[in-house]
Parts: structure tokens; sequence; C-alpha cells
């Protein structure tokens, strides 16, 4: 027996990574939905670090979008295969939790003009000022 295979208990192969790779997205699915049904199935808050911004930016683009890189100081990726509802409400949470969004001054959402990303914007717990690009309105790095 491998010393690998006695300290994990398993042998390393293809089946044996995507067997832990499907385990772990279940573990991460049923917990990003839990978080959703608490904030939005019994009106929980988010927690968030507390800190009131000027402004914070919302990027969100489509699958046909290409890419754009900007130098931001904060940032929170998150992308999803879920119906538009879903990935806002869930973007919104993990944006709420690093930069307290109800608290920013000023909240825009930029975005490739993609229909589902407009009505994002105007959900009642964004509430966000929706930018389309258009030849950008931030200096790309």
């Amino acid at each position: 027996m491998s010393l690998l295979r006695h300290e994990i208990g398993d042998e390393i192969s293809h089946r044996t990574i995507h067997r832990w790779a499907q385990e772990e997205g279940k573990k991460l699915r049923d917990e990003e939905e839990a978080r959703q049904e608490a904030v939005f199935g019994r009106a929980e808050k988010v927690r968030n670090d507390g800190k009131e911004r000027e402004i914070v930016v919302l990027e969100l683009e489509s699958k046909k979008a290409k890419h754009r890189r900007y130098r931001l100081k904060e940032k929170v990726i998150y992308e999803g295969i879920e119906g538009a509802d879903d990935f806002g409400e869930r973007l919104y949470i993990q944006s709420e939790q690093k930069l307290s969004l109800r608290l920013a001054r000023n909240l825009l959402l930029v975005s490739d003009g993609a229909r589902w990303i407009s009505d994002i914007a105007g959900a009642d717990y964004l509430k966000a000022t929706y930018q389309p690009q258009a030849g950008g309105i931030m200096r790309r790095s």
C-alpha cells in the first residue's frame, strides 16, 4: 500500500479527484442555498465588514462578453450556472459580506447590456444604478 493511499484512505485517480470535486461542489451549493434561504426566505441580515464606501461598482458579464480586467482595491468574484434570480441573490450575499453594499453611498452596476443583468440591477435587494458598458467608464489596467 502506498503512503498516500494509507494517509488519505483512497487511491489517487481521475475518478477519485472527480468524486472529491463533486462532493465539495455539493457542499458549496448546499451552503449557498442555505445562506440564500436565510437572507431571502427568512429576512436575516447578511453580516458585513461595517465599512462605509463612497462607491461600490459591481461588474457583471454574460457568457458572450469579452473579459475585462480592472485594477480594483477590493473585489468579489462570483460565477455560477443558474437562473438570473439565484445568480443575483447569491452575488448580493457575497458582495454584501465583503463590501457592505447597503452602506455604500453609491452603488453602480456595470454590464455588457444583457437583459438578465439589467433585471438584477433593479431588484429590490440591490437597487443599483445601472450602466450598460459603452466604451467603459473605468480605466483598464
